[in-house]
């Protein structure tokens, strides 16, 4: 029996293109399930993480979005909009890992690194309420979640000599998410951190 897609499971998986983001992605495709796939620089790994999607019986759709821009997240969570109602599952896994020493970060590193990693956590998080609280208001005991994937070191403020704006919206990040989970819980979205420490391809360039 065909599902429909006002009855189809939907996650958001932001950096899909490669790395960490495409492995979370393949990891939740099934039949049954909506995958939002963000990109933004990796157009053609987006692609091919929706076709590898798409063979394990998922329905993808490829979004792309620069998060370090507010007005993009709004339009991203606009654009997911006109194909769901809702949004299960949140996963914010796009960074960036500038690979320097603090007095050697190229030009622009540093916004570009604080907008994605910490920033754009913010903004799409609070653009995408709207389809959060539709699926959380579905019933049937089962929470809107959001997942953010964080970093070992994201509770211990230390000196970090190399990507420092890395390490800074990390631990950033970590207090955001405690703070949307006081705000969000109580309304049947769960928030939470999976904080790994070094994974293959899972730090490096704007996905």
């Amino acid at each position: 029996m065909t599902q429909t897609m006002a009855e189809m499971r939907t996650v958001l998986v932001t950096g899909a293109g490669r790395g960490l983001g495409r492995a979370l992605a393949l990891h939740l495709a099934a039949p049954g399930v909506l995958l939002f796939l963000h990109y933004n620089r990796s157009a053609d790994g987006a692609r091919e993480t929706s076709a590898l999607a798409r063979q394990k019986g998922a329905q993808t759709v490829l979004l792309e979005a620069d998060l370090s821009r507010s007005g993009e997240c709004s339009r991203l969570a606009e654009q997911a909009a006109g194909h769901a109602a809702c949004l299960h599952l949140l996963i914010h896994n796009a960074g960036a890992y500038p690979e320097s020493g603090l007095l050697e970060l190229p030009p622009g590193a540093w916004d570009e690194t604080l907008g994605v990693t910490l920033s754009g956590v913010y903004h799409l998080t609070r653009a995408a309420l709207p389809l959060l609280r539709g699926a959380a208001g579905e019933g049937g005991g089962h929470p809107a979640r959001v997942i953010l994937i964080g970093d070992s070191g994201a509770d211990r403020i230390v000196a970090r000599d190399f990507a420092t704006p890395y390490h800074i919206a990390k631990v950033g990040a970590h207090i955001l998410m405690r703070s949307f989970a006081r705000v969000l819980t109580p309304e049947g979205i769960t928030v939470n951190q999976i904080s790994p420490g070094f994974l293959e391809n899972s730090v490096g360039e704007v996905p």
